[in-house]
């Protein structure tokens, strides 16, 4: 859930507290400027009022808060783009215009992907998954197909991946893993009750979690280890067919799987070679265009 949702929600507030959530509402990026005193005074309450719903909200105090609501808010405010990423094409486009639009979309999509990217984050996640012994992807919908692809490109470089599609097997999965696995989990909501089960049960094993979710807070942020957005622009419900979150998770995973690649990148890439020549050796083609070169020319003549 947003910031935002919360303050408006006034769920538990005070009423004191709702003063400061009001305030909070008017005053938007403008609050990186005010101190805990000044927006006390702008409440007109104490600054222990302040610093208490903060905490309430689940920061550290009223700093913590601040970073979090003003880096929120500019997302928000933050456009890329004039495609409607819930609505991208009309009934009455011409084909040429649906593939624009949607060429545009994708465009859009990375680049807002990328505006949401920590790329310390990425490297720990990457040097997590070089210490782990196996991979497991849990998620529900599209994204299992898209975890699909991420799972054969591992796989042809030598790392074990799995994904269980159904869900309840799902469960048993999790119960089932020990400390040198490691959790990937993909929700756009982050609210799923079936990841959260998964997560919980990961914790319990002292199994690494890392997060493909939504922007903002929400449950399955607060029980990962590590954390990766995708874009977060797109209603659950009231969507043409998930286009944006389909194309932000597969970037990401794409990365993920470039960055791991690049670890051993010789290594990997005769491994790749050598496994799908001995796998996928009845592939053929007289296309020049496509047929195979050697990337290390040099080495390979020497």
């Amino acid at each position: 859930m947003l910031i935002l949702d919360k303050l408006r929600s006034y769920e538990n507030f005070t009423k004191t507290e709702i003063q400061v959530a009001q305030a909070l509402l008017g005053i938007g990026t403008k609050i990186i400027d005010y101190s805990v005193r000044m927006l006390a005074e702008e409440s007109y309450v104490s600054p222990a009022t302040v610093v208490r719903l903060c905490v309430k909200l689940g920061y550290d105090g009223y700093e913590d808060f601040k970073e979090a609501f003003v880096n929120e808010q500019e997302y928000i405010n933050r456009q890329f783009g004039k495609i409607d990423v819930n609505f991208p094409f009309e009934e009455d486009d011409s084909t040429t215009a649906t593939a624009l639009k949607l060429s545009e979309l994708y465009k859009d999509t990375i680049e807002d992907t990328m505006s949401l990217f920590s790329y310390g984050m990425m490297n720990k996640i990457i040097s997590l998954m070089a210490r782990k012994r196996t991979i497991h992807i849990f998620s529900s919908g599209t994204a299992l197909s898209v975890a699909e692809s991420f799972k054969e490109k591992m796989q042809k470089i030598g790392k074990a991946v799995y994904i269980t599609e159904n869900q309840r097997y799902s469960l048993y999965d999790a119960v089932n893993l020990y400390n040198d696995d490691m959790a990937i989990i993909i929700s756009y909501s982050g609210e799923t009750k079936d990841m959260l089960d998964i997560a919980r049960f990961c914790k319990k094993r002292h199994v690494s979690i890392v997060a493909i979710t939504s922007f903002g807070d929400n449950t399955l942020s607060s029980l990962s280890d590590y954390v990766i957005h995708i874009s977060t622009k797109e209603n659950m419900f009231s969507n043409l067919g998930n286009f944006s979150t389909q194309i932000s998770i597969f970037f990401i995973l794409d990365l993920i799987y470039a960055e791991y690649f690049k670890l051993d990148y010789r290594k990997n890439y005769e491994k790749k070679k050598s496994i799908t020549s001995l796998l996928e050796s009845k592939r053929y083609s007289d296309n020049p265009i496509i047929q195979d070169e050697t990337l290390f020319q040099d080495e390979a003549e020497e």
